[in-house]
């Protein structure tokens, strides 16, 4: 990664731990303590990580790749293949944020409002990551990373958020 256009990706990580103690500050009252509040965020943060983080890419990348397979007439298994086992490589980081910052706002977050800022969500960090590695600074370049991030957030907000 060059040095110059990834700086401000370490803000990720900053933003979700932000983002942690903001809602044990705000939900410690209702808990009753702050460590119950600073418990259950910390379970809905790795709940939404590990579900995001497993599920988004693969699901994402591939239904990516089968639009634009079924766009060009041309079926490739094996491409869809390595295109889930590859997915973890670009996809990892976004989605695990994605669900870190979803799990944290879950509380927040009704069924429907709350799945399109997952998608949202998604789509923005999908795009943003691939720019801040230096892929490219086009808006064109990112379609393919935002709209996979998109698509994977949409499938994991729905099993994410069907309770609330």
């Amino acid at each position: 990664m060059p040095a110059d256009t990834s700086a401000w990706l370490w803000l990720l990580p900053v933003l979700v731990l932000l983002s942690l103690l903001a809602r044990v500050m705000i939900l410690r009252q209702q808990a009753g303590h702050w460590k119950i509040a600073a418990f259950d965020g910390c379970r809905d943060l790795i709940g939404g990580s590990l579900l995001y983080g497993l599920t988004a890419p693969p699901l994402g990348l591939c239904a990516v790749l089968l639009g634009s397979m079924l766009i060009g007439w041309e079926f490739h298994p094996a491409a869809l293949l390595l295109g889930a086992l590859l997915s973890y490589v670009g996809g990892l980081l976004p989605a695990l944020a994605c669900g870190a910052l979803a799990g944290i706002a879950r509380p927040w977050l009704p069924r429907w409002p709350g799945t399109l800022a997952c998608v949202l969500l998604g789509a923005a960090l999908g795009a943003a990551w691939f720019v801040g590695i230096g892929w490219s600074g086009s808006l064109r370049s990112s379609l393919v990373p935002a709209l996979s991030g998109a698509i994977g957030a949409l499938a994991a907000a729905l099993f994410h958020l069907r309770h609330n």
